[in-house]
């Protein structure tokens, strides 16, 4: 017995509709996926391996050297610093807020720059801190073209629009302000004056500490208008872009930041932005370790901030 199947099959036009929609659904596909974001997320992904890279070599040099101290790595993401490019001399990336990376020639072949990053600009548009005892290296740029505005740069006081530098023919007569240093978990912790001393150019900001507590690290920033001291998109202060730090090494109670009356015009009112890393000892062991701010306004970000302001008043 012969058996026979039949096996319907397509009609040219069932052909036609299948090959019409398969094009159709392929169109929406690539639309969706634009050369543009493609070249996007290959840029970004180049951005991540750069950090990977650099944030390798680091941790090779704690394996030869025990420690990253030479580096000087602030504390916590919110105070990264930008990475100096090659070649820049150690004290002026040091002046701009930057971290000189050159002693990783033995592990990585060249420090990275991003591409948005101008001919002219000191850093390389990358940033790194520390926590917890390791270092992190990341880039701000991410999802940002040619032509934006690139972040992980750092500049000279000249260029980074703090406050005045006009100086003025009245000579400066003003009470001392005087705040306290309060810190994150631990109250105040010691105090700030700004004072100008007798028959001298300079306005000095005094930072002193109460009994067991040390400044570790500290910024400082002040302008006549508070729009210009530098904050992230959550409005806390990037302390990277402060025009004034210091690392207490060793650590202190007491240090004086002494600043050129030229930077000031009196008969104004200056803000202020004051941080310190600031750790309690006790028989020479570390028992608490704490950030701390100048009392006073909250910047209205996460991290607890604040600033106040002081009047230089002219001598009638």
């Amino acid at each position: 017995m012969n058996i026979y199947k039949h096996h319907k099959g397509f009609t040219l036009i069932e052909l036609v509709l299948a090959i019409g929609i398969m094009s159709a659904l392929a169109g929406i596909v690539v639309s969706t996926i634009s050369p543009a974001e493609t070249m996007q997320k290959v840029k970004d992904l180049g951005r991540k391996s750069d950090s990977k890279q650099m944030q390798t070599a680091l941790f090779q040099v704690l394996l030869d050297h025990g420690s990253h101290d030479d580096f000087n790595f602030p504390e916590g993401e919110d105070n990264a610093k930008p990475i100096c490019k090659p070649g820049i001399d150690s004290t002026e990336c040091t002046n701009l807020g930057g971290l000189v990376l050159s002693g990783l020639s033995e592990h990585i072949t060249e420090i990275p720059i991003d591409s948005i990053i101008p001919e002219d600009e000191k850093c390389t548009g990358y940033m790194a801190y520390q926590h917890a005892g390791r270092v992190h290296v990341f880039s701000p740029n991410l999802g940002k073209r040619s032509g934006d505005s690139p972040e992980g740069t750092c500049s000279s006081e000249e260029e980074s629009g703090g406050s005045s530098s006009s100086s003025s023919e009245k000579e400066f007569c003003f009470e001392s302000c005087i705040t306290d240093l309060v810190s994150k978990n631990n109250g105040s912790v010691g105090d700030i004056a700004i004072s100008q001393p007798y028959e001298s150019d300079t306005i000095d900001i005094n930072l002193k500490t109460d009994e067991n507590w040390h400044l570790i690290k500290s910024y400082l920033d002040l302008a006549l208008d508070i729009g210009n001291i530098p904050v992230n998109n959550k409005n806390n202060p990037k302390l990277s872009k402060f025009k004034y730090n210091e690392t207490h090494n060793p650590k202190a109670q007491e240090y004086t930041y002494e600043i050129d009356s030229s930077e000031f015009t009196c008969g104004n009112e200056y803000f202020f932005a004051i941080n310190s890393n600031t750790h309690k000892y006790i028989n020479g062991k570390r028992k608490k370790k704490d950030v701390s701010w100048g009392d006073g306004t909250s910047f209205g970000g996460t991290n607890g901030a604040t600033y106040f302001s002081c009047t230089i008043d002219c001598c009638e």
